[in-house]
This record gives structure tokens, sequence and C-alpha cells, in this order.
């Protein structure tokens, strides 16, 4: 998790500590917070992993991250663009 979003999380409330826990699949982290084992879940979904509603729970986009390709520079498709 990038230490900006943990050093965020940590500054809306200095009496809080903020301890991270990573898990690959977001219906473990999803079922740790309805659970109360986690007060919050920073969780990303995408085409095929999409966070479903719970009406235990509350969601709010916090960003839009882009998302980005590394390669090589001698990879054939290094000048593509991107898609549209």
């Amino acid at each position: 998790m990038d230490r900006r979003v943990v050093d965020w999380l940590a500054d809306l409330d200095s009496a809080t500590s903020v301890t991270v826990h990573a898990e690959r699949a977001i219906g473990t982290q999803v079922e740790m917070v309805v659970a109360r084992r986690m007060d919050l879940s920073l969780v990303a979904d995408y085409p095929g992993h999409v966070l479903e509603p719970q009406p235990e729970l509350v969601c709010r986009t916090i960003a839009v991250e882009p998302v980005f390709i590394a390669l090589c520079t001698s990879h054939p498709w290094r000048n593509r663009r991107k898609s549209t």
C-alpha cells in the first residue's frame, strides 16, 4: 500500500493507530469489515472482480487512479498509445 494513503488515514485522527493488512481477495477484506475485525478496507475493483454492494457496508470512491503497463524499450508495443 502506498505510504501516502496510510499517512492520510493516520492524519484523520491522531488518537488512532493505523495498521495495514493485505489480502488478495476483495471478499475477504469485506468479510473482515462486516465482522468488525477491521474498521475499514481500501479495495480496488475491476472487471471480473467487482465489489458487490452489501447492506452492512457503506462504500465510497475516494480516488480514481490511472493504470499503467511497463514495457522494456525494445518491446514491440513500446510506442502504442492509450486505447480509447
